[in-house]
């Protein structure tokens, strides 16, 4: 066993007996999920201990970190060396993202009732044992989750069915190349979601939600950053993933090619993996709300006849007409302004 195996040995808790996230709610709570059920499923408590969950625990570098089952379907794989190396490669990446820094948990789920349970016993948290809050639990989670792949809530990250399938079977030593190709993708979504866990929150997130998406999707596809995290994680993945991704456009393209365009205007490599650090110095150091003016003053200085105020109004006012969707017209037409030819894909 190498050093690094050891440690993460070491630092991946497995209780004397299963943990039940509605231990940690109240035993109140608990009485009342187990008389509760979700659609078909048995009771809402027993559908929440067949996902896999996982807590994070402690302070300082999140390697540094314990991981402890936080259902007893987790509890019951946490011992396998696949499942610490992925869990602690994880941890290990958001130690390497550059940002503000929590994450109390990551889930997994097996089915669309499974990742419900996952996000709606979070809305339970220090809410009285009742059945209308637990009806508002779950409506809220499955609004939440309705339509996406992947959700951050508060310090949790929950991986939905489609994307928690490939960690599952690889958990159970399916390495195909069917399989990695899938845990790529699931890899790509989980970086989205740690993108949102690292860059510091405000209100002006949600006025500027295309940018938030984009700044996410455009740090998960940066190059070499899928497979760089599945190198953490003990985990095959496809050889410049990135690329594939691109050609296919299938997740916020418009942002993601919208935000590239702009960060290529000041100057940074969209396409380089070294520049990481430059597009995280950008859009992840600060609130979204802030990044425009960053973005706009590099901008400003490398092009006189474009103003910061001009390209201000223009990523605030002009790129979203509803603040979720995106046209990178008006970022194109500014290149050509400044004579300048963008390197994007598509």
């Amino acid at each position: 066993m190498s050093g690094m195996d050891a440690a993460a040995r070491s630092l991946v808790v497995r209780a004397e007996e299963a943990s039940h996230a509605g231990i940690e709610l109240g035993e109140d709570w608990t009485k009342l999920l187990l008389t509760k059920r979700l659609g078909k499923h048995g009771p809402f408590q027993n559908l929440l201990d067949a996902q896999l969950r996982f807590r994070i625990v402690g302070d300082g570098p999140f390697i540094e970190r314990a991981v402890v089952a936080d259902s007893p379907a987790a509890h019951a794989v946490i011992g396998r060396p696949e499942v610490q190396r992925a869990i602690r490669g994880a941890m290990a990446t958001i130690d390497a993202a550059r940002g503000e820094k929590e994450l109390t948990g990551i889930t997994f789920s097996y089915d669309d009732a499974g990742w419900i349970a996952n996000r709606a016993v979070q809305a339970m948290q220090g809410k009285t044992p009742s059945l209308a809050n637990y009806r508002q639990a779950v409506g809220e989670a499955t609004a939440h989750v309705l339509g996406y792949h992947a959700v951050r809530a508060g310090d949790w990250i929950h991986l939905g069915p489609v994307k928690s399938e490939p960690f599952i079977r690889y958990f159970r030593g399916d390495t195909t190349p069917e399989n990695v190709e899938q845990l790529s993708r699931s890899i790509k979504t989980l970086l989205h979601e740690i993108a949102h866990v690292v860059t510091p929150r405000a209100k002006s997130e949600r006025s500027l939600r295309w940018m938030s998406e984009g700044i996410a999707e455009t740090w998960a596809r940066w190059p070499g950053n899928v497979g760089a995290a599945g190198e953490r994680m003990g985990i095959p993945t496809v050889p410049d993933f990135h690329k594939v991704l691109d050609l296919e456009n299938e997740k916020y393209p418009d942002q993601v090619r919208t935000l590239r365009a702009l960060l290529q205007l000041a100057g940074v490599d969209t396409n380089s993996p070294a520049a990481i650090e430059q597009f995280e110095d950008l859009c992840q150091l600060m609130p979204v709300g802030k990044v425009p003016r960053a973005i706009a003053e590099r901008i400003d200085e490398r092009f006189p006849g474009i103003s910061r105020t001009e390209v201000m109004k223009l990523i605030r006012d002009g790129i979203s007409p509803n603040e979720t969707d995106a046209n990178p017209q008006g970022v194109l037409d500014l290149a050509r302004r400044a004579g300048q030819q963008l390197d994007l894909p598509g």
